[in-house]
């Protein structure tokens, strides 16, 4: 999932060590903090989109979630980080 970022690699199956592997992975501080922010709102838009399922019936829609992650991650990368160099 962060191919766009050309980021390679492998994801863990437990959420816990999922989770670790962004905090203490072994990238450097300027990678880590950049995938930990996306971790961070990647995990904060599906506990949105399964709210919106659960109480408003919304379907669905990946793309668009998808779509919204990335979104949402690139304006906070480029507004906080300042090596953030990738354009949309």
């Amino acid at each position: 999932c962060y191919r766009w970022l050309d980021l390679v690699m492998a994801q863990h199956n437990n959420p816990k060590q999922h989770f670790q592997q962004h905090y203490a992975g072994s990238f450097s501080k300027a990678v880590s903090n950049k995938a930990m922010s996306i971790w961070c709102t990647i995990t904060w838009r599906i506990w949105q989109h399964r709210n919106k399922m659960v109480f408003t019936k919304e379907e669905l829609d990946l793309e668009k979630l998808w779509n919204i992650i990335i979104t949402r991650s690139w304006v906070w990368l480029s507004s906080k980080v300042q090596d953030f160099g990738y354009s949309w």
